[in-house]
């Protein structure tokens, strides 16, 4: 799962107006002084690329891989009827 991090010691009233305006969805908010990013984000990491640098950060958590050399001959037999 990723997510959108918004460090908001960096955040002012302009660097807020200017990430309001990069976002083709509408999805940043600011109210008292803070940055927020509602349901309407489509994680298209726009505010990351051409916003102020260091505002936002797209974080990704690394899913874990399977070994499948480790399930060498099991077979999986699946009887359907309609």
């Amino acid at each position: 799962m990723a997510e959108l991090v918004v460090h908001q010691e960096k955040v002012t009233k302009e660097v807020a107006d200017e990430l309001i305006k990069i976002c083709p969805f509408n999805a940043i908010k600011y109210e008292d002084g803070k940055i927020e990013i509602d349901a309407a984000c489509k994680m298209c990491k726009i505010c990351v690329k051409k916003g102020p640098k260091g505002v936002i950060e797209y974080i990704k958590e690394e899913t874990p891989t399977i070994n499948k050399s480790i399930w060498k001959g099991i077979t999986v037999y699946v009887d359907h009827l309609m």
